[in-house]
């Protein structure tokens, strides 16, 4: 008897929370949900799931650190959604100030309506039709559907895809990444430090730019400025010119494709035998300035320059 007493007195010295957890059945926290068309303050959850269902509306803001967001259609957002550790989906219609996404990828559906999409480590998918402010990420592919309007698109270590009708009012810009651009137009420059350009169909208001890849202007383009490959200025980065092989460098403008400025390849003066480069103009293209190219850069269809060629 006296060792059940004991026992006894021992349970009755615990703290509360003790008791209760020895008591308590386990509890496992599920999903958080918001039902089609209800009316919800801000969300925010740590570990769980959370899904926001058709026409709900959301008076604040939406996070989570290690869940995924999911989005039905015609969800209005009037502050930011945020994930640290998941993915963010949406359906159709979309309305939100923001969304961003730090580990994770983004995927909106058509017809959206977002001020700005970020994210660090994970891609971002844009639907067709949608209306964004801007679009950048650090290491993931952007891909920009069919009729978007987008102000600007940038990419640190990644390709960017456009699709047909898509309009973006600013600029493209990427560090490390292919840029392909079909049907699209883009009121500013498009430039890649490190990758491949491909304009098809496309119109473009500004310059075309790449440093150590290959740029491919199709029939049917429209480049309102210059092409250019310039390494004028990199004769003593080592990220360019190191190496036992050669670097390709190639400018292909094929078809009935315009280009209203210059056509420019320039290589380092100290390392130019670290490169094979050439431009390759057909027949058809319409080239407003002139063809510049440095010595030993190969060049194919320089009548098509209304300026000529110049090599320096």
């Amino acid at each position: 008897m006296k060792p059940f007493l004991n026992l006894i007195t021992q349970f009755a010295l615990c703290p509360l929370s003790l008791i209760l957890a020895l008591t308590m059945p386990a509890f496992s926290a599920g999903p958080i949900m918001i039902e089609s068309d209800a009316d919800s303050s801000s969300l925010s959850a740590r570990n769980e799931p959370i899904r926001i269902n058709d026409g709900a509306r959301i008076n604040g803001s939406v996070s989570n650190r290690n869940g995924p967001i999911q989005i039905g259609d015609r969800v209005v957002v009037s502050g930011n959604i945020s994930n640290r550790n998941g993915g963010i989906s949406a359906g159709t219609g979309l309305v939100a100030d923001a969304v961003t996404a730090r580990n994770g990828s983004v995927s909106l559906g058509p017809m959206s309506k977002v001020g700005e999409i970020t994210t660090r480590n994970g891609g971002i998918r844009v639907g067709e039709g949608s209306q964004i402010e801007s679009v950048g990420s650090r290491n993931g592919v952007i891909v920009i559907g069919q009729d978007v309007q987008a102000r600007s698109i940038s990419n640190r270590n990644g390709a960017v895809s456009i699709e047909s009708g898509a309009v973006i009012d600013g600029g493209i810009h990427v560090r490390n990444g292919k840029v392909h651009i079909d049907g699209a137009q883009v009121g500013g420059h498009v430039s890649s430090r490190n990758g491949a350009i491909v304009v098809q169909a496309a119109t473009i208001g500004g310059d075309v730019s790449s440093q150590t890849g290959e740029i491919l202007i199709t029939e049917q383009s429209k480049i309102n400025g210059s092409v250019q490959i310039d390494l004028r200025d990199f004769a003593n980065d080592l990220r360019i010119v190191s190496g036992q092989n050669k670097t390709d460098l190639l400018i292909t403008i094929e078809g009935d494709a315009e280009v209203f400025g210059d056509v420019v390849l320039r290589l380092p003066s100290a390392h130019s035998d670290r490169f094979r480069a050439e431009i390759k103009v057909a027949a058809g293209v319409r080239i407003g300035g002139v063809i510049i190219a440095s010595e030993g850069v190969g060049v194919s269809g320089q009548a098509q320059a209304a300026g000529g060629l110049i090599r320096e």
